[in-house]
């Protein structure tokens, strides 16, 4: 059995309650190609989540365009 399997449950349910540096960290774990210290803590949130396989359960924001 993993330990690691608990520990992600009760992390993805807290993720956007972390401070950056913490989810920096975590993002620093998982093998990626991406810049993540430029990533904005939404940006690392989505990141960490499509790494561990969580589907969002809130819709995408649409952006607005300015004009």
């Amino acid at each position: 059995m993993s330990e690691e399997t608990p520990k992600k449950e009760h992390e993805e349910k807290h993720l956007d309650k972390l401070t950056i540096k913490e989810l920096r960290d975590i993002a620093a774990e998982i093998p990626h190609e991406r810049a993540i210290h430029e990533m904005k803590k939404e940006e690392l949130v989505v990141f960490i989540k499509e790494a561990w396989g969580i589907k969002d359960e809130s819709p995408a924001k649409k952006k607005k365009h300015v004009h």
